[in-house]
């Protein structure tokens, strides 16, 4: 599969929003999130696979739009 919207091995904290994946072109993989609102969102079929979220109000939300998919991540710590 080919994604024209990835992000690979970041590290997000302090905002609202850690990473969105919004599409079924998105994929978010092999990256952290700390200390945001919600670490990540996937929405409208973006992949959210393999990441890391601690320290969120939220670990991963997958909202609206339906299709979206959050598999092997890490998840603890969270509000």
């Amino acid at each position: 599969t080919s994604y024209e919207v990835a992000s690979f091995d970041t590290i997000v904290y302090g905002n609202g929003t850690g990473i969105y994946a919004y599409s079924t072109e998105a994929l978010v993989q092999g990256n952290t999130a700390y200390r945001n609102g919600i670490g990540f969102v996937g929405s409208v079929g973006g992949f959210i696979m393999g990441n890391r979220a601690f320290g969120n109000s939220v670990g991963i939300s997958l909202q609206g739009g339906g299709g979206a998919t959050a598999e092997g991540n890490v998840v603890y710590a969270n509000n």
